[in-house]
């Protein structure tokens, strides 16, 4: 019996299994069942994406304002 081959998710695929529990309150057991992942993999993801979160908040924009002068 040969070893399974290892499954890649693209990020776009991991924020989407992640979103689904987060904003379609879907069950973590459920998402995971369905993209046959195991649930340690799934919660790693999930600590991955609240970790690089301030990013998205640290680019500083000029008002709208300011840009049109």
């Amino acid at each position: 019996m040969g070893k399974k081959a290892r499954r890649r998710h693209t990020p776009e695929q991991k924020a989407a299994l992640v979103r689904e529990h987060v904003v379609d309150k879907k069950a973590v057991s459920e998402i995971c069942n369905t993209a046959q992942i195991q649930p340690s993999v799934f919660y790693k993801w999930e600590r991955d994406l609240l970790a690089a979160a301030p990013t998205v908040f640290a680019t500083r924009r000029a008002p709208s304002r300011e840009r049109e002068l």
